[in-house]
């Protein structure tokens, strides 16, 4: 079901996430301690980053594993960002594979993972998030996954005018509501960033919810789904909005979903 890492704060390698650390994303893609629902991530990796705060991010994807990618292993030494958002994949049964598929996902400059799933995609949910969304946001929808759903939901409170936080609790409880009156369950740990923060939720309904930590060290933030090494990692409560800009962390109560199961 997905491991996301990411952070914010003064430039560091790529790799500091996906490949250094004991317990990296590489490490999570075969050997995850926490997940809810499968054994292994190896259905794709990406990465997104903003080299410096005032740069348009940059994505890099892949259908293969951290370790079997012909390029990122290297390439993640060298290249570093300011603000990093990667993930290793685990499919839901039901959606397809390949690049298109693999997060983090980037549109209008916004990076977006989500270590999750909901029913009813092909069904009463998928139907009304599509019929929700404004036409410009319609062409990016390119194949039929339910996170890329889920992150142009998002937009679609961009657009209208909310900040990302505000934007990304009110997709997370549209898709908690219509699960929820259709009787379905849904996983909705987020991350998000626009470069200068990270926005992250940790909220399910009728289902237990997935991991999420933060790590504040010094003028930096970390966030993993499972801690990347043995530094005091804290756990997000479940059915929390999660906001970190570089040495500051701030957790509110989403509305709604208050009384996720750990």
């Amino acid at each position: 079901m997905c491991r996301i890492a990411a952070y914010v704060g003064p430039g560091r390698p790529l790799a500091d996430l996906v490949y250094t650390p004991p317990h990296s994303l590489s490490h999570q893609a075969f050997r995850p301690r926490e997940l809810v629902h499968g054994h292994v991530n190896v259905d794709g990796t990406g990465v997104a980053w903003w080299p410096t705060p005032d740069t348009e991010p940059l994505r890099y994807v892949t259908a293969a594993t951290p370790w079997a990618d012909p390029n990122l292993p290297d390439l993640s030494r060298r290249l570093t960002g300011t603000t990093i958002l990667g993930a290793v994949r685990s499919a839901t049964p039901g959606v397809g594979f390949g690049t298109d598929h693999v997060a983090p996902f980037v549109v209008d400059g916004v990076a977006f993972a989500h270590n999750g799933w909901f029913q009813g995609l092909a069904g009463p949910v998928g139907r009304a998030l599509v019929a929700d969304l404004p036409d410009p946001l319609l062409e990016h929808l390119r194949v039929w996954n339910d996170s890329r759903l889920l992150f142009l939901t998002v937009l679609a409170g961009v657009g209208d005018g909310l900040d990302l936080a505000k934007a990304t609790a009110r997709g997370v409880g549209r898709v908690a509501d219509l699960c929820a009156r259709h009787g379905l369950v849904t996983s909705l740990t987020v991350v998000a960033t626009d470069g200068g923060r990270l926005v992250a939720t940790r909220a399910a309904f009728g289902e237990r919810v997935n991991s999420l930590y933060v790590l504040v060290d010094d003028d930096a933030v970390w966030m993993a789904s499972e801690p990347l090494d043995e530094r005091r990692w804290e756990p997000v409560p479940a059915g929390s909005l999660v906001q970190a800009r570089p040495g500051t962390v701030d957790v509110e109560t989403l509305d709604g979903l208050e009384g996720c199961a750990e």
